[in-house]
């Protein structure tokens, strides 16, 4: 099988026994049939394999200066993925499941996956991996178009220019874990291992105890906020009623607590009753979705707002909550984002918007969120419910008071429906957008531009 938009490239150092060439037999028998390029240190090499096309290089590089060399020469760029390995790894027949690897939505896929660290802490490992520093070995495929933001980022340079000058040998695997990371990189592996590492490797950290602290830090970021509680808003109306119950359904196992503020209910709905963890505060919709922030000031949890006609997937409030996390609690997440240019007539025709359902392949800072999808720590911002001066404004008011704190709103990188919408008649947006003139002159008086 041959596949058009991949290019192979193997990074190659002199090793005993010959592992490169039990390596590429592999990847023939189970994968692929297309050319292989090599990058390899200084050394007589015997490839076995025709279809190769082979660079000596004159100067050894070490281990992270041949990986950066790589990731750097654009001939290995021209195609869609780049698929980067050491030459000591051999691969399964469960490689074939990668025929369908164009079909996935990924920055960065690992294909190894240490059996030492799965049976040490099985519960973290899933598709979607959220950790960095130590998590797994090297043997990569990138999705290009992400390459240049990875090796122009400050945590990769710096491991480039201070600590490989001063350790030649440093590795390189931690280095791109923690970077894609930090770029928020939606990455991905396999359960199993699709190879098997073939050679004990030499590079490893001198200090024992810089790994481990290392490791344990990727365990505590990615678990810490199970020692927080998680709160859920939502302001409801009866005309969603029924549309209530599937938002509460997709969420229920997810949170400690969800507040239900019901504007313009008669009695609570009798469907509700049996989900226990669900609090009700009736109102008679003068507040609309400032309901969403009644109590803000009496909690130290997370805090999520969401929509009555929303569903939800199963891992939203992990899914957020690493995202919070991995930001130091610094920033507000949501999905759904809004940028005001210098000048506008109209607060809902004027904007630069992108809907929550859609893909969005880097996480992005604007100005305002729509708060149906929103997430924080309450450590990060200090909100009051005098903060919300006017009922169905509640994005906005967000907005302002998350830039007079100076605190960052990111919309986040995610696949497209991750949340989906229920059908409903009548929103904020249809209602308002046509009668907007308060909602821009607040946003125009209010948000400063710059991001």
């Amino acid at each position: 099988m041959r596949i058009k938009d991949l290019t192979i490239v193997y990074t190659l150092a002199p090793r005993t026994p010959d592992t490169i060439n039990e390596s590429i037999k592999s990847l023939r028998a189970n994968w692929i049939d297309n050319k292989i390029f090599i990058s390899a240190e200084p050394w007589k090499y015997k490839i076995k394999d025709k279809n190769v096309d082979m660079i000596i290089h004159k100067k050894k590089k070490w281990c992270f200066l041949h990986y950066d060399w790589v990731l750097n020469q654009k001939k290995f760029l021209k195609t869609k993925y780049l698929f980067i390995i050491q030459d000591d790894y051999v691969f399964s027949e469960r490689i074939n499941e990668l025929v369908k690897f164009k079909d996935k939505w990924f920055w960065f896929y690992n294909f190894y996956l240490s059996e030492q660290l799965l049976n040490t802490i099985p519960r973290i490992w899933r598709n979607d991996i959220r950790f960095g520093w130590s998590t797994a070995w090297a043997c990569f495929l990138f999705d290009t178009e992400m390459i240049p933001k990875i090796i122009s980022s400050f945590f990769y340079q710096n491991h480039k220019n201070e600590y490989v000058k001063k350790i030649k040998n440093q590795q390189v695997d931690s280095c791109i874990w923690e970077t894609c990371k930090l770029l928020n990189l939606k990455t991905y592996f396999p359960s199993i291992s699709y190879c098997k590492h073939i050679w004990e490797s030499v590079i490893w950290h001198s200090d024992w105890t810089l790994w481990l602290f290392n490791f344990a830090q990727c365990e505590i970021d990615g678990y810490r906020w199970r020692l927080d509680k998680v709160i859920i808003w939502i302001a409801s109306i009866p005309e969603r009623e029924k549309l209530l119950e599937n938002t509460i359904i997709s969420l229920y196992e997810q949170v400690d607590k969800i507040i239900l503020g019901l504007n313009g209910y008669k009695k609570k709905p009798i469907r509700l009753k049996k989900y226990k963890k669900v609090q009700v505060i009736s109102s008679d919709n003068s507040k609309g979705d400032i309901m969403k922030f009644i109590d803000i000031e009496k909690v130290s949890w997370y805090y999520f707002t969401c929509d009555d006609d929303i569903i939800y997937p199963s891992d939203y409030v992990d899914f957020m909550i690493n995202w919070i996390e991995r930001n130091e609690r610094k920033m507000i997440v949501w999905l759904h984002w809004v940028i005001v240019p210098w000048k506008i007539k109209s607060y809902y025709y004027d904007c630069q918007r992108f809907h929550y359902a859609s893909e969005l392949r880097a996480s992005k800072v604007v100005h305002i969120l729509w708060t149906w999808t929103t997430a924080f720590h309450t450590d990060t911002i200090k909100l009051k419910v005098s903060d919300f001066w006017k009922a169905n404004m509640a994005d906005i008011w967000l907005g302002k008071k998350a830039q007079e704190s100076n605190v960052l709103m990111i919309c986040l990188a995610r696949t497209q429906d991750f949340i989906k919408q229920q059908e409903v008649k009548e929103s904020i947006w249809e209602k308002y957008r046509n009668n907007d003139n308060i909602q821009t002159a607040v946003v125009n008086s209010v948000i400063r531009r710059p991001l």
